[in-house]
């Protein structure tokens, strides 16, 4: 109900989708931040391998959001067009998010499954600095020698992945209250 999460829409195969998706990079986030609090205390070898953890969340979350865009256009068009009549803004207070002015103009323009795709591929890309973190981890002679700039840039990635998450369930959340299909 929180990431990418269109429960709110009666469709039982864009819930489980959508549900199993959000599980899964949730708990790859809950992953990463155990792996930062291994980088704080300065545990590198802890935090490379809790890295991997959090890249094999990621890896099982994106599949399933990809299938749930590619089921909304393929299959649920419909679904585009309606949560174009959703106000954007509303739904972004919903869910205690300042708007997402290029996700609003997907959304305007039907295209909810490009939103989730790039959502998608912002996964991806936390996965691949991850792996990237976990290798630099392993190599780091000492932790003064380890350099902490792709821990910010990785947080700051998923934060931003996790806000737009939030706002499509936003959406959807008040696609449903409208008593949209």
């Amino acid at each position: 109900m929180i990431f990418c999460n269109v429960d709110h829409i009666s469709i039982e195969e864009l819930q489980n989708l959508s549900r199993e998706g959000g599980v899964s990079f949730l708990l790859g986030g809950a992953t990463l931040f155990t792996a930062m609090a291994q980088l704080e205390k300065q545990d590198l070898k802890a935090a490379a391998v809790t890295a991997r953890l959090a890249i094999s969340h990621f890896n099982t979350a994106t599949p399933l959001l990809e299938r749930l865009a590619q089921r909304i256009a393929g299959g649920y068009s419909w679904l585009s067009e309606d949560l174009r009549k959703i106000d954007a803004a509303e739904a972004a207070r919903t869910v205690y998010l300042p708007l997402d002015a290029k996700m609003t103009t997907e959304i305007i323009q039907g295209r909810l499954d490009r939103v989730i795709v790039s959502c998608v591929t912002m996964a991806r890309n936390l996965a691949a600095q991850l792996q990237i973190l976990a290798d630099r981890a392993d190599q780091a002679p000492d932790a003064l020698g380890f350099d902490y700039r792709l821990a910010h840039e990785s947080l700051a990635l998923w934060r931003v992945t996790l806000e737009r998450g939030q706002q499509i369930s936003g959406l959807c959340m008040l696609f449903n209250l409208a008593g949209a299909r």
